[in-house]
């Protein structure tokens, strides 16, 4: 089942409970990145949305990052190169 609301966007896949976001939960226009360290504010969005993996843009440079089973994935800008 697929659940939405305005700020973000969660299912379920492969025993995962993921989570869709712009920027983050918490801050529609906030800035992850590879080098945000769960310590400084990605583990608050897990604790947030109590979600397994985050999808999360507004950064515009793809990455993924995991850590302590939690995966935050960022997919990039559609229709624009990172380099």
């Amino acid at each position: 089942m697929v659940k939405a609301n305005a700020d973000f966007l969660e299912f379920d896949f492969a025993g995962k409970k993921v989570a869709v976001v712009h920027g983050s939960k918490s801050h529609v226009s906030q800035f992850v990145f590879k080098s945000t360290s769960l310590e400084s504010g990605s583990k608050e969005e897990f604790e947030l949305t109590k979600a397994d993996v985050i999808i999360g843009g507004h950064c515009g440079l793809p990455f993924q990052d995991e850590k302590d089973g939690k995966l935050w994935i960022n997919p990039g800008v559609i229709g624009m190169p990172c380099k």
